[in-house]
């Protein structure tokens, strides 16, 4: 298996045993902390996923690969993130290889691998919501995420390999220079966050992000409208629970259908 070398940078974001769900509620969602929640997918299905398995299982599938060049995924404010399809065996062949990676996987359940979905379940301690979307996502080592946004509140679920994240809270958002709304990728900044251009975002310099190391079975919270990046360490497979509740699912019910008339990918 390809990998790089152990994440060494320190853990600034609370870990913490499974909570009941009043207490993840109260400590966490109202607040919008972040918080990695350690051994909360030991009795799940898919902790036990593995490249090979997903192969053996789904190795013939097409899956939406969206493309990388210099280990980052490419994002155009004018075109969006380009994506291709192909045969879930041939991409992981290439993710766990030693050539730079072409490609990261990224896979509403609903629309490809359903049966995939039979793996997961909702996390005990998650508020209940009438909204609430899967997405997995397979990368090889040392890839990296565009720094983005989410409308709705996160959980973001580790089944193999390691994953960096960066985040930052709301009230930096003046620092993350977002495209426009009229672009292709509202919800993206125009930063690297691992190798910001200070000369062309001199801003960003006063960003102060938490940055954490998520390990296979970890959950981390990402509250809604934090800015974060994420970085694979090894060839990794996670999956993101996104849930909204209340007014927030106005706002995801509006953003969704925007991104469908507009036909926007992220």
């Amino acid at each position: 298996m390809t990998e790089v070398g152990a994440a060494t940078e320190p853990d600034e974001v609370e870990r913490i045993a499974p909570p009941t769900r009043e207490e993840f509620v109260d400590r966490y969602v109202r607040r919008r902390r972040p918080v990695v929640i350690r051994g909360a997918l030991e009795e799940w299905p898919a902790r036990r996923w593995t490249p090979a398995g997903l192969v053996e299982r789904f190795g013939d599938s097409p899956v939406p690969v969206a493309a990388v060049e210099g280990r980052r995924v490419v994002n155009d404010p004018a075109e969006g993130i380009p994506y291709r399809e192909e045969a879930l065996r041939d991409l992981i062949a290439r993710l766990d290889s030693a050539a730079a990676p072409d490609g990261y996987a990224m896979v509403i359940l609903a629309d490809h691998l359903q049966g995939l979905a039979r793996d997961l379940e909702v996390p005990e301690f998650a508020p209940p919501a009438p909204w609430a979307m899967y997405k997995l996502w397979l990368s090889a080592a040392d890839t990296r995420s565009p720094l983005h946004m989410d409308l709705p509140d996160n959980l973001f679920c580790q089944f193999f390999g390691r994953k960096r994240v960066k985040l930052f809270p709301p009230a930096q958002e003046l620092r993350m220079y977002r495209h426009p709304p009229w672009s292709r990728l509202p919800q993206v900044s125009r930063v690297d966050a691992e190798a910001p251009d200070l000369q062309r975002y001199p801003r960003f310099a006063g960003a102060a992000p938490l940055g954490c190391t998520v390990e296979p079975g970890d959950v981390l919270y990402i509250p809604r409208f934090w800015w974060h990046q994420v970085r694979s360490i090894d060839l990794s497979i996670s999956v993101n629970y996104w849930w909204a509740t209340g007014w927030v699912w106005g706002v995801v019910r509006t953003a969704l259908a925007y991104q469908k008339l507009r036909s926007l990918r992220f």
